[in-house]
């Protein structure tokens, strides 16, 4: 029998994805590569809005003080921008194309039916799930039930 298999759409570039029971951790995204980027997302607007609050004004102001006073004591020319690094001129950004022509779900010319898992390649049944697995069914995946006194 094959095992069931879960279906969803990137959170990040909403590429189809099926996930077969065993893989299946609640993932939202594709790939590790969405997740980052996603995650250096969440952590950059993070950092704005703690810029904004007056705490990070305020800590931002003492920072740039500091900064400033051990260039007075070097004797070094205090800049007009002491926070920002700025980009390395000449260099290319580093961005990369997704490459999408190796998918593992595309359709072989032989067998046009066969499910297949994104991450493992184990093949699955073709009645897809959209929805999560429940805690119980979660946990008779490991042979036993969620109210077992003995895990």
């Amino acid at each position: 029998m094959l095992p069931s298999a879960r279906f969803f759409l990137c959170a990040l570039c909403r590429e189809q994805v099926v996930l077969c029971r065993g893989c299946d951790r609640g993932q939202i995204y594709c790939s590790k590569t969405c997740s980052q980027q996603r995650r250096t997302e969440r952590q950059r607007e993070a950092k704005a809005r703690y810029a904004n609050s007056r705490a990070g004004r305020h800590n931002n102001a003492q920072r740039q003080a500091r900064h400033r006073a051990r260039l007075r004591d070097q004797k070094t020319p205090i800049p007009q921008i002491v926070t920002d690094q700025g980009s390395a001129l000449g260099h290319p950004p580093d961005n990369l194309v997704r490459d999408r022509s190796g998918s593992i779900n595309k359709p072989r010319k032989h067998q046009t039916t066969d499910i297949h898992c994104h991450f493992c390649g184990q093949c699955c049944d073709p009645l897809l799930r959209s929805d999560f697995l429940s805690p119980v069914q979660r946990h008779r995946r490991y042979g036993r039930t969620q109210h077992d006194p003995n895990p």
